[in-house]
């Protein structure tokens, strides 16, 4: 929602992978990331956008509202 601007406070971003990992908190780039898993059927709606060097996967509008 704060990349789309429609959240203007910082909260802990959260990534959303269909990998087996280690869910929880973790230290990216020195700051707090929360790490979750899902299932592949739940994973829609995503454009990339490039931030800075990297580009992202982040959600439609739509979908940060579904969910």
């Amino acid at each position: 929602m704060s990349f789309h601007n429609l959240w203007e406070q910082e909260t802990c971003p959260v990534i959303i992978t269909t990998r087996e990992v280690r869910t929880g908190i973790r230290k990216v780039f020195s700051s707090n990331v929360l790490l979750r898993r899902i299932s592949k059927k739940y994973l829609f709606n995503y454009d990339y956008y490039k931030y800075g060097d990297f580009v992202l996967p982040v959600s439609d509008i739509e979908k940060i509202f579904i969910d």
